[in-house]
Order: C-alpha cells, then structure tokens, then sequence
C-alpha cells in the first residue's frame, strides 16, 4: 500500500515539475531581450545551451512589446520541436531559427512582413502558413527544409532572392503569387519532388540553375508566353524560347537551357 501512493506522489510530482518545465519555456530565463533605439519595442533571442523542446515567445517584456526575433536567436536549437510566436512579431531576422533540425511545428502570425536570410535554414516541418502580410522573404530562407511538402507564398511577396527553396527535396507543391516579377539563382535547386510549377504573368527574370535537380517536373506552365529568351553569359549569347508547351518548358528549365551561366529574361517591349 505504502508503495503504491508513494508511486501516486511520484507520478504527481513529475506531472508537476513538468508543468514547471514548459511553463519557463515561455518565461525570460530562456531568453534575452534587446530594447530598440526608439525604446517602444524588444527584440528577443535564445540564451546559450537551449534545451527545451517548447517555446512560447512572450507577447510583451517590461511592458513593452515584443516585435522581432533577432538574428541568429535560436541557432542550432537541436531539441527544439515547437515554437508558438506572438501576434506583435512583424521580423524574423538573419538565421533566426538556421539548423533547429528538430523543428516541425512553428506559427507565422498575421503581421510578419519580412522572414529574412537563412531564417529557417534547415528545418524540419513538412508544411507552413505564411500570412497575408509577408512582403519579402530573404536569401535561402527556407533552403534545406527537406520535410517540407507544399507553400503557398503570399502575394505581397514580388522577388525570390535565391536558394529560398533549394534542398527541399519533399517540396511537392509551390503556389508562385501574381505579384511576383524575379525567381532568384537556385530558386528550386534539388527540389526533386516538384512535379509542375505555374509562372506566373509579371515575372521577368529566372536565375542560373533555378529548377536544377527537379527531376521529377513534368509541366512548367507559363501565364505569359511573349519574349521570353535564355541569355548565356558564359558564352555571350541569347536563344529566343517558345514557351507554349508546358511539358517541353520543364525540360527546358531542367536541362535544355539550365546552367550555371544561364539565365532566363522575357522582354517588356
């Protein structure tokens, strides 16, 4: 009898240093906070040795709010599984969560407008939301999320820098937004999963090597067909390119006209 309730106590001790646990994921000794130049606003950022696979991001710190998560705040976070961020975060900076290879669930609340550089560099979640308010998404943002199934990207979103995609081999599905004019260099390098992609209307430019390694895509539609032509600069040349057939522009994105100094154009004129 005794063993049994002192197994009831153990088991309700745990129970509650295990509510203590998660409840100081969210609270500031897991993290730091660096007060704005106007001092209306805190950054936060990650102390050292993490171990934690939750955290909450606390809205408010001395009152004021939280509104960017700092550059390299959470880097190499390797236990790290779920983050809940706030609704006042409007920046995720440099690296900010770069190589938190155990990361599969995170929330982008509505206001976020810039998920900058490497923010996500090797994560680990198979899908995500991105809000209405996102306008830029930097270089290799999302490069290396290998889990990653599908992204619509929202669209406020007028340029791909680079390598935002690149290594997202599980990458199955990618809505393009209408407002979009450039693809960046190795947009979609190795996304071998990739089956079609619709270009869309305003885009103007697609980088060297953008869908390198998509060896699975089948069909490249392309919302405007006109003036569209390959410039190697390699060997200074320009190759006018008939665009009207979606499965020929797969190959052509692939192999025919892929390079390392090839880059697509379409004339305005």
């Amino acid at each position: 009898m005794k063993r049994k309730i002192f197994s009831v106590f153990l088991s309700l001790m745990c129970a509650v240093c295990l509510s203590a646990n998660l409840a100081a994921c969210s609270e500031s000794g897991y993290f730091e906070y660096d007060l704005s130049n106007d001092g209306t606003y805190y950054t936060v950022s990650g102390k050292d040795n993490i171990t934690a696979t939750e955290l909450v991001i606390p809205e408010t710190y001395n009152g004021l709010p939280v509104k960017h998560i700092g550059e390299w705040a959470f880097l190499n976070c390797a236990t790290l599984e779920s983050v809940t961020l706030p609704d006042g975060i409007t920046f995720i900076a440099y690296g900010a969560f770069s190589n938190c290879t155990s990361l599969t669930s995170i929330n982008i609340p509505e206001g976020v407008t810039t998920i900058f550089n490497s923010a996500f560099y090797n994560c680990n979640f198979t899908s995500l939301v991105l809000p209405d308010s996102v306008t830029e998404i930097g270089y290799g943002a999302f490069d290396r999320c290998s889990s990653l199934e599908s992204i619509n990207i929202p669209d406020g979103v007028t340029a791909l820098c680079g390598c935002t995609f690149s290594g997202c081999t599980s990458l199955a599905s990618v809505t393009l937004p209408e407002n979009l004019t450039e693809i960046g260099d190795m947009e979609f390098f190795g996304c071998s999963s990739l089956t079609e992609i619709t270009i869309p209307d305003g885009v103007t430019s697609i980088g060297r090597r953008a869908f390198e390694g998509c060896t699975s895509l089948e069909s490249a539609v392309f919302e405007n067909t006109s003036g569209w032509y390959a410039y190697s600069s390699g060997t200074a040349s320009r190759t006018d390119l008939d665009l009207t057939d979606a499965s020929r522009n797969a190959v052509y994105l692939t192999d025919t006209y892929n390079g390392e100094y090839t880059k697509w154009y379409r004339s305005q004129n």
